[in-house]
């Protein structure tokens, strides 16, 4: 019973896997259903298909793990400051800019996911990482991909 506690986020993830894909059919395309074409189905398609992959692994380890192990009794602080951060990255998004959001989500994914006590050196690296990967990803998705996002604040 215990095995099946720790594979329901794996089931979760590919039931919410199975009904974005169902949404996916609704989403309009312009283009003629050409396989060599990228259209707007593309995108989400992959981000549904990581998604089913990752709740697949997720569900084999929640089997797998052996029910002696010793059950962490963290508390959801982590998980709700995580969805607060996610939220108001989104709200802000439009306002704030992208680079400006991504550093701010990444630099608290990289504190709350990271079990060692955070030192003055490695809490600049963990900002110097996600000002890198905020300017990356966000240029090469509005200049790569050109998906129009919304780089700087709006004044």
């Amino acid at each position: 019973m215990r095995q099946l506690q720790k594979a329901m986020p794996g089931l979760f993830y590919l039931l919410l896997a199975a009904v974005f894909f169902y949404g996916s059919f609704d989403i309009q395309q312009t283009t003629s259903g050409d396989l060599s074409v990228i259209s707007a189905t593309t995108y989400p398609r992959i981000f549904i298909l990581f998604m089913a992959i990752i709740g697949v692994f997720v569900l084999i380890s929640g089997l797998r793990q052996p029910d002696s192990e010793q059950e962490d009794s963290g508390s959801y602080s982590g998980l709700l400051i995580c969805i607060a951060v996610t939220l108001a990255g989104i709200l802000l998004l439009k306002t704030v800019g992208a680079i400006l959001v991504g550093i701010v989500f990444l630099t608290t994914m990289f504190l709350l996911l990271d079990p060692q006590e955070a030192s003055r050196k490695t809490l600049w690296k963990k900002i110097l990482l996600a000002v890198v990967l905020s300017l990356l990803f966000s240029y090469l998705f509005r200049y790569g991909f050109g998906i129009r996002l919304p780089l700087y604040p709006s004044l």
